[in-house]
């Protein structure tokens, strides 16, 4: 877990670090924010002071090494995908906070439930969103289990654990290929 000091100063309810695209802006315009102390940090392009929006809006592209603290910051992390029809992977964002130890909630994605089960809440509407986002900040003690529990599912998704399951799989395919190779040699010698 990331366990640099938190600026009290920067603290919030929920926050989202992400280029807010049209319709993560559509969504987010229909909760209702009144008491949940939002931050959105990024571009969005298409928002203007007529936003509800627009007050929340921290408009800064964010550096990847603050990245930790801004999530640490905030009671929820809010994690959505751009939309596209065929996908199911999750996101990069779905990893980073999980191995930041923050709690998020996310769009629905076929693999955050299959990474995930239930300790990352996944939402289909804006109303699901605000049921959730409420829930969770009235449950701090549960939302630090999910936290915990998210981090744990991804300590093998590690750059070192992947690149050590890659050298497993080319070692085990290169002995596979030379033993292959060495047979069917021996049986064409000894045919000869």
């Amino acid at each position: 877990m990331w366990n640099q000091d938190v600026n009290f100063h920067d603290e919030c309810d929920v926050v989202m670090v992400g280029t807010g695209w049209k319709d993560r802006q559509t969504l987010l315009e229909q909760v209702d924010w009144t008491g949940i102390d939002l931050r959105l940090y990024g571009l969005w392009p298409e928002m203007d002071s007529s936003s509800p929006l627009w007050k929340y809006l921290w408009p800064v592209c964010v550096d990847n090494t603050l990245m930790p603290a801004h999530y640490a910051a905030a009671r929820i992390c809010l994690n959505l995908h751009r939309k596209h029809q065929k996908a199911e992977s999750m996101n990069p964002r779905a990893y980073e906070l999980a191995a930041c130890g923050r709690f998020q909630i996310c769009d629905d994605r076929q693999e955050v439930e299959e990474v995930f089960g239930d300790a990352v809440p996944t939402f289909q509407t804006a109303t699901e969103l605000e049921d959730q986002i409420r829930w969770a900040l009235a449950h701090p003690e549960m939302r630090q289990i999910k936290a915990q529990r998210s981090h744990e599912l991804v300590r093998n998704h590690s750059f070192d654990v992947r690149v050590q399951q890659l050298l497993e799989t080319i070692t085990t395919s290169t002995h596979y290929v030379t033993t292959t190779s060495a047979r069917t040699h021996e049986r064409q010698m000894a045919t000869v």
